[in-house]
């Protein structure tokens, strides 16, 4: 997971202005439009270490409200929905919002203040709620910003990360300025399944991770806010739905039918976006139940939130006057696999 941060690169940018008046920058100019990596690396480590914090001071978010997102996160992570949170920033956004929601209950493991044989138990056998940071915290005094920063880090972690991130992955806003730990997520087809979810798509290095994963289609287009706050009010407005016995009806207003997940990728974004093109034809209200969840069949992002595995039993159901053919023709989008060989 990683959001709450400017763009990278701006935020460099706003580094570099802050360091301008301490530092004899030279070469480097005035003109800080275009910021190469050697350029920023090169200022950011001459710099004294006090420097480098009353500039983060002076472009970081102060203690207050975040992005909408971390809050929606937060309510999940209390809930358990998630257990642990691998956390790629130096803010405090979750850690505030978690707070703010009454979830004080976690563990927070600092990659670089904490000491690493601590960091790596807890993580071997968690018994909290755990948010990992793996880049520091800038609170605390340690970040990690140049290249060789994030290789020690990524270094520090790398006995544990490639086990941790065999289980299956949601990886949330990741920008693609992180190689060095995408490096320790395990690439064997071994690992359980990756979804990742993003306006721009993924760098062809997880594109390759996810490949290999059997992962390829799921890809989610949405950014950091608008995803968990999505995922957050689908979870809290299904939490108590349970599958029901499915019952094939004739009745003119209401349909529904029993399928199964032929296809063996599961459903992904191609598929989903088929059912929701044939859903958005009709009148009625289409639903689509699997996983103990029941939801909107016009929405891709909450087909996608089921997380429909090959094999898996569904359920199709409408609510209208043209129900049962709405449900007729989804029924033969499974039947034909989505029209994939």
């Amino acid at each position: 997971m990683a959001c709450g941060l400017p763009n990278f690169a701006n935020l460099k940018r706003k580094l570099l202005l802050q360091l301008s008046g301490r530092l004899a920058l030279g070469s480097v100019g005035r003109d800080l439009s275009e910021i190469d990596v050697g350029t920023f690396d090169a200022v950011w480590s001459k710099a004294h270490p006090a420097d480098r914090r009353d500039a983060l001071q002076n472009v970081m978010p102060q203690r207050g409200p975040g992005p909408p997102g971390y809050y929606a996160l937060s309510e999940l992570i209390k809930r358990e929905t998630f257990r642990l949170v691998i956390n790629y920033n130096i803010d405090t956004y979750l850690e505030d919002a978690l707070h703010s929601v009454g979830c004080h209950n976690f563990l927070l493991l600092i990659n670089g203040c904490h000491e690493d044989t601590f960091v790596k138990q807890s993580l071997e056998k968690p018994r909290l709620r755990t948010i990992l940071k793996t880049h520091g915290d800038y609170r605390h005094g340690f970040y990690a910003f140049t290249g060789n920063e994030m290789l020690d880090c990524s270094q520090r972690l790398s006995p544990i990360l490639p086990e941790l991130t065999k289980r299956d992955l949601l990886i949330v806003g990741y920008s693609g300025n992180d190689y060095p730990f995408m490096r320790t997520v395990d690439c064997t087809n071994h690992g359980g399944t990756i979804w990742f979810a993003n306006p721009s798509p993924p760098p062809d290095y997880l594109k390759h991770i996810m490949e290999i994963r059997g992962s390829s289609e799921n890809i989610i287009p949405a950014g950091f806010d608008d995803f968990f706050r999505s995922l957050e009010a689908l979870l809290r407005r299904h939490s108590a739905d349970k599958l029901s016995a499915p019952k094939e009806t004739t009745d003119s207003t209401t349909a529904s039918a029993k399928v199964i997940m032929l296809n063996k990728l599961g459903l992904h974004a191609r598929s989903a976006a088929m059912i929701v093109k044939i859903a958005n034809r009709f009148k009625c209200n289409v639903f689509v139940e699997a996983n103990g969840a029941r939801v909107n069949a016009k929405s891709i992002l909450a087909l996608l939130m089921l997380a429909i595995q090959p094999k898996a039993e569904i359920i199709i159901m409408a609510e209208g006057q043209d129900a049962k053919q709405a449900v007729e023709e989804i029924k033969v989008l499974f039947a034909r696999r989505f029209d994939v060989e």
